[in-house]
């Protein structure tokens, strides 16, 4: 296409749009929504809805929406600003994309009887008597998750066996949480269910509190950054009692506010749970460090941490910066503090995160994980040198394994990088990514003298 040609199409692209839209404000403008392929655009929405006339496409990537009409949608890449219009069945939605998570909460207890079968989703403490479930004190033992038998209730509290007819030991049903399960979401098929958006939104930057509702105003959506126990009314969620379960850190929308009460849900427009009341006050937010400011934070640490562990500093601020987005990601900021992605429990703290894994053919697949909670920065720095150093034990595996990547053991940083690759991270271009890192914020500064 010629450059006359184009501006010829970009004008009738935006007479087009212009006039279709003296009318009310659409409710989806300057949402943002994501391209997962090229496609296809029109003038109108008429062409676009008959896929007919096309003459470009926008390439896959972030725009903004500035209209729908009849389940077509005008999208640009700068907001509140007239663009083309696409059809989103041209917007093929990616395997991982037609996944969501769905609580499984256990029965309820006022309609289960004797000798019904009865779920465990995880391991949780016994008791001798039903008194001692019912007050949580004097745990005998523990019950691993599975399948068992209803023998007997008392109150809230049940007797549950393995083999259905014989007692066995009281469990508080409070502790048997809800359990979490994937499930596969059909793409709409009929005229009505084509003409809902799906609008992807931006993560939230202040990711250290546990529930942000900077959205809940303008696009009525609740973000979770740590998982919340949930409520099947707003008496039990004020109070904090009777959870039916554990909703995942992830995006909600928001079905009904009472009195300071949120019930939120995966779908719009469908009820969920009841949220126990979130307090909003400000001194909960950190503030986002810029990336020199990062940098300037961890250095101290990772310099003295280096020099008396045979390590390089710049590797250390490297890899900080890469597995946490400068300390930005729910995993690497307050309150985790994870800057590595160590998985496991530190000092019995970890927190629950959803994310992605690889097969060894290299397809993704996502899990909910624990991961390891530390106090501050320091801790997981520590940690970090610990991981890589076996705290010098030549004997186990780790010593040996990492042994490559020591200070002494290498000619440069770029050595410790390449012997991390394929070690550290199985991305083939993690040690590329670490020395771009290291030479753009001159983190050699930091390393002791060869």
């Amino acid at each position: 296409m010629n450059f006359d040609k184009k501006v010829k199409l970009a004008s009738a692209i935006a007479l087009a749009t212009s006039i279709s839209f003296v009318v009310a404000e659409d409710a989806n403008a300057a949402s943002t929504y994501k391209l997962n392929n090229d496609v296809k655009v029109y003038v109108n929405a008429d062409d676009a809805r008959s896929q007919r006339n096309s003459k470009t496409s926008y390439i896959s990537g972030q725009y903004y929406i500035f209209k729908t009409h009849n389940g077509m949608i005008n999208i640009s890449k700068k907001p509140n600003t007239a663009g083309a219009w696409i059809n989103p069945k041209d917007n093929k939605v990616p395997v991982s994309d037609t996944k969501e998570q769905v609580a499984v909460n256990p029965k309820d207890n006022s309609k289960v009887n004797i000798g019904d079968s009865y779920t465990l989703n995880n391991q949780v403490k016994v008791y001798r008597n039903a008194s001692d479930a019912i007050n949580n004190k004097s745990s005998v033992a523990t019950y691993k998750q599975g399948q068992y038998y209803i023998y007997k209730k008392h109150g809230q509290v049940l007797n549950i066996t393995k083999t259905k007819g014989k007692a066995g030991a009281w469990i508080n049903p409070k502790d048997n949480k809800a359990y979490i399960v994937e499930q596969t979401v059909e793409q709409p098929t009929n005229k009505e269910e084509d003409k809902k958006v799906k609008v992807e939104v931006k993560e939230s930057a202040n990711t250290n509190v546990p529930v942000d509702l900077s959205k809940v105003k303008t696009e009525q959506i609740i973000t979770l950054n740590e998982s919340q126990d949930v409520y099947i009314n707003t008496i039990d969620a004020g109070k904090k009692e009777n959870a039916r379960g554990e909703y995942l850190p992830g995006r909600y929308y928001v079905y009904k506010e009472h009195n300071g009460f949120y019930n939120i849900s995966r779908a719009k427009g469908v009820p969920g749970a009841w949220l126990g009341k979130i307090e909003t006050s400000n001194n909960q937010v950190r503030h986002k460090l810029t990336p020199s400011e990062f940098i300037d934070e961890i250095s101290g640490h990772a310099q003295k941490l280096a020099a008396e562990n045979d390590l390089y500093a710049s590797v250390m601020i490297a890899q900080a910066i890469l597995e946490s987005g400068y300390g930005t990601s729910r995993l690497g900021s307050a309150p985790n503090f994870n800057l590595f992605g160590v998985k496991g429990s530190y000092k019995g703290e970890s927190a629950l995160i959803y994310t992605a894994e690889y097969k060894a053919d290299g397809s993704k697949y996502m899990i909910t994980a624990n991961f390891r909670k530390y106090p501050s920065y320091y801790e997981s720095l520590c940690d970090y040198v610990e991981v890589l150093t076996a705290n010098d034990n030549k004997s186990s595996w780790r010593y040996n394994f990492y042994l490559g990547a020591r200070f002494s053991t290498t000619e440069s940083y770029k050595d410790a990088t390449a012997h991390l690759t394929g070690r550290y991270a199985s991305s083939p271009n993690y040690g590329s990514s670490l020395n771009q890192l290291i030479e753009k914020y001159d983190l050699t500064r930091f390393d002791m003298n060869k």
